[in-house]
């Protein structure tokens, strides 16, 4: 074997060992840019789940008011209440309710609160839902209970 060959050779031997590490590198350089998009996944689907449960609940107690099962706020909110994810504090989720000729609910909670992690400051105020309905007739025809 010629000698230029042999050089040859020992410089793409010397090369390849300096590539070894480069792999390394690149994933350190990616995996903070993954670990982000993973949480951030993780913490917009936990809050739009949130969101999705204050929206039931808010509208079954609406419901249970504007049908007369409730009369009361306080027991409608209670209800309220019992559908929310259990993740959050009782103290956190904050109920406006009123009975008239319709009925209304409004939850509303700080985001941070309502993901199980709170890994990226995605929303600044509150995430709300509030829900509408019109006060229904009693059955026997004798206007709103």
């Amino acid at each position: 074997m010629p000698e230029s060959l042999v050089h040859v050779n020992a410089a793409i031997s010397s090369l390849r060992a300096c590539l070894r590490g480069a792999s390394a590198v690149e994933f350190a350089l990616v995996l903070p840019v993954l670990l982000l998009m993973l949480f951030g996944t993780l913490q917009v689907s936990l809050l739009m789940f949130s969101y999705a449960v204050m929206a039931g609940a808010a509208r079954d107690a609406t419901r249970a008011m504007a049908v007369c099962t409730f009369t009361d706020t306080g027991r409608a909110e209670a209800q309220a209440r019992n559908n929310l994810p259990a993740w959050v504090n009782a103290g956190d989720w904050k109920f406006t309710s009123s009975i008239g000729d319709d009925v209304s609910m409004t939850i509303s909670v700080d985001p941070a609160k309502a993901s199980v992690i709170s890994f990226l400051p995605l929303l600044s105020g509150q995430l709300t839902t509030h829900v509408t309905m019109r006060k229904e007739p009693l059955q026997s025809g004798g206007g709103a209970c």
